[in-house]
């Protein structure tokens, strides 16, 4: 009867140790509400298939639908979270996502759900493989917030050199197939791409300071950049006794605070800088913080 019941222990303790971990997906696109549930077949690979975001906003993984364990960080489409890190800036579309438990590394690849798929390459990534572009109609394309470390860039179709447009200006143009490299340079921008017009644009990503030792927290105060958006100044800018924090895109997702004041290294979704009353010129490199 006691080995009988030693077995029986034993066997629960293996099978309850061999259990898979849940881990889901929440954030700004579901209120930070009830997980998204990912399936997994060996308790260290996780993936859901064509999942829509309605809406652009931080994202973050979790185990067993708790704080205590969870994954982040400020890169997107892909990148490595880390325990307690700061939410991934997921633009809104339909993405096939995948996490690694045990490393940490994630990816969300953009499902053209029906539409072609469209993306670009270029020396950024060593010409290895198209970035997928978010579509919601098949013909306007985007990818916000892409950071660029290197020059020159083509769009194409299906990650095939079959289809793919060039163009001769920057930051913005009319692409022509097979056309020449356009002659991007290296920073942060916000993609856009007509199929239909062949229309392309390279936004600069916008930085701005808001809070209440600006204007308030509805009035972000742009500042300025010449280098692509990795360096930003203003100058003379009025500031009162109260908090600030830098964003980009006029946007939650990707914001940057610290608790030092009138000089520090902002870190991705840091606590809000504490500001004394002044006239100051402000500069912040979004790279190092």
């Amino acid at each position: 009867m006691m080995k009988k019941l030693l077995f029986t222990f034993l066997f629960l303790l293996i099978s309850f140790g061999n259990q898979a971990q849940s881990i889901g997906i929440v954030g700004d696109f579901n209120g930070w509400g009830s997980d998204v549930v990912m399936t997994t077949s060996d308790n260290e690979n996780y993936s859901v298939s064509g999942y829509t975001f309605g809406l652009t906003g931080g994202v973050k993984f979790r185990q067993d639908g708790a704080w205590a364990v969870n994954w982040g960080s400020n890169s997107f489409p892909t990148g490595t979270g880390t325990s307690g890190g700061p939410n991934i800036p997921v633009p809104a579309g339909t993405y096939d996502i995948a996490f690694n438990r045990t490393t940490g590394a994630y990816s969300f690849t953009a499902v053209s759900a029906g539409f072609d798929n469209i993306g670009f390459i270029g020396l950024f990534n060593d010409w290895t493989e198209s970035v997928a572009m978010i579509t919601t109609n098949g013909i306007e394309y985007s990818m916000p917030n892409y950071y660029f470390g290197d020059n020159n860039v083509k769009f194409r179709k299906d990650n095939s050199w079959e289809v793919n447009w060039g163009g001769d200006t920057f930051p913005g143009g009319t692409a022509t197939l097979n056309g020449n490299d356009i002659p991007l340079t290296i920073g942060f921008y916000n993609v856009n791409f007509n199929k239909n017009t062949l229309v392309y644009n390279f936004d600069q990503v916008p930085v701005s300071i808001l809070g209440t030792g600006a204007l308030g927290w509805d009035t972000d105060i742009q500042m300025n950049s010449t280098d692509g958006g990795i360096n930003f100044t203003l100058d003379n800018l009025t500031l009162v006794d109260g908090v600030v924090k830098f964003r980009a895109n006029n946007s939650w997702a990707t914001n940057w605070g610290s608790d030092t004041f009138p000089i520090g290294t902002g870190v991705a979704d840091g606590i809000d800088i504490p500001t004394v009353a002044g006239t100051y010129n402000v500069t912040f490199n979004r790279l190092t913080g």
